[in-house]
């Protein structure tokens, strides 16, 4: 199915073919607009299993975008092959009442994920571990940068791997899969240019806070020698001024 906003009333009749498709179980939509914010709103068939969004034209997506599959009992949600490059946050944290979900993210132009966009803040998911995505994330074919911004998703790629694993008792074949799934998902760093695979980056509290001391020591430097300059500025007035 493909989206065509230039013809005169299409939002109107979309939206009524989409609202009596009630026996519907897979829809892929192809759009042509550059944002995808309350096209879908109009859908209320919880019987879909597999959203497919395609096109080179979009470039944003609402927050709100998929609130309509938030109650679906299972969902396959993939957004491929678009010029999206960023997510906002909380476009999948209300999806945490579906009991299966997967999320396919692959070939679009992210060069980061934030985890407010799946858990609403940035803590929530260390408690609720990787179950509100337990079909897998996958995130192939995009421009990440390797840095502490992607530490967390290392961490959550090797918790999913190790979660699925152990509640469904997978066998040989569905574990290398998985593993292989896992690793297709790289970043390039930007000091090297070669690419690594993102489950592979070092834990937060070895990589990131490392840079975050870094940091703090060159902050500190700067503000001694600000403070330095500020006393000679003062001295050298009231030198002036006697």
């Amino acid at each position: 199915m493909q989206t065509w906003p230039k013809i005169d009333h299409f939002s109107d009749q979309f939206c009524h073919l989409l609202s009596h498709l009630d026996q519907l179980r897979i829809l892929k939509i192809h759009f042509t607009e550059s944002k995808l914010d309350d096209q879908l709103l109009c859908i209320r068939n919880r019987k879909i299993r597999h959203l497919e969004i395609t096109g080179r034209n979009l470039k944003c997506v609402d927050k709100d975008a998929f609130a309509t599959f938030t109650r679906n009992p299972d969902l396959v949600l993939k957004i491929r092959g678009t010029q999206i490059e960023e997510l906002p946050s909380g476009l999948f944290s209300n999806m945490y009442k579906i009991s299966y979900l997967t999320i396919d993210l692959r070939y679009n132009l992210l060069s980061y994920l934030n985890p407010e966009i799946f858990y609403g803040n940035s803590t929530t998911w260390k408690n609720v571990g990787t179950t509100l995505i337990s079909g897998g994330l996958s995130i192939s074919g995009n421009p990440f940068r390797c840095g502490c911004h992607l530490a967390w998703l290392g961490h959550w790629l090797r918790r999913w791997t190790r979660e699925s694993l152990q509640s469904h008792n997978a066998p040989v074949e569905t574990a290398l899969r998985m593993h292989e799934m896992v690793k297709e998902a790289m970043c390039v760093d930007v000091t090297t240019g070669i690419r690594i695979p993102i489950v592979q980056l070092p834990p937060e509290d070895m990589s990131c806070h490392a840079s975050a001391l870094s940091g703090a020591s060159n902050l500190n430097k700067k503000s001694v020698m600000f403070v330095l300059l500020l006393f000679v500025i003062n001295f050298v007035n009231i030198y002036i001024l006697i």
